[in-house]
């Protein structure tokens, strides 16, 4: 015996309770009676109450399945790609090569939140994971040639001074 819920019969039972339906010239529950009769069932999948819902709302849309709730609406696809290229064009503008959600936002006229969304859930830009690394000048060749060499030296000195500098200083024994 098998055993059917409230909430799932599916889509061939429901067009299976349809023609029951018809078939007892309107009749919910000689339809549900001859339904669970020919599945084996003590109580049925749902009421006759329920099933005349589910006919009329066939009658009504021609659609069986389960109707779609209003839900939220989707962002146009012309917001996602203004989003898109204004971020680009807005790192590419930018000295140090970044861009702000706020500013595409004002410059769109989209709410921040949007804009966000976008970022994070379709073109799949997460700010935390962008790192900034400074340009190379001119002048600062020299105090990164001093730094490497101080490492190094350090280096061939102490082999566990590079864990002390990244801060790995703590040893834990038991």
């Amino acid at each position: 015996m098998s055993f059917l819920s409230l909430m799932a019969v599916t889509l061939p039972e429901r067009a299976f309770l349809l023609k029951l339906f018809y078939e007892s010239k309107g009749n919910a529950a000689a339809a549900l009676r001859e339904f669970r009769r020919l599945k084996n069932l003590r109580k049925g999948p749902l009421l006759p109450q329920a099933l005349k819902r589910m006919i009329a709302r066939f009658e009504k849309t021609g659609h069986l399945g389960v109707q779609p709730d209003r839900g939220r609406k989707s962002t146009r696809s012309n917001v996602i790609e203004d989003v898109a290229t204004a971020i680009v064009d807005q790192s590419m503008d930018n000295v140090i090569g970044c861009s702000s959600a706020r500013e595409v936002s004002r410059h769109l006229g989209v709410p921040y939140s949007t804009v966000w969304n976008v970022l994070r859930k379709v073109v799949h830009f997460f700010p935390y994971k962008i790192r900034h690394n400074p340009q190379l000048m001119a002048n600062d060749r020299e105090k990164r040639l001093t730094f490497a060499l101080t490492f190094l030296a350090r280096v061939e000195v102490d082999t566990s001074w590079p864990g002390k500098f990244y801060g790995v200083t703590k040893h834990i024994s038991i």
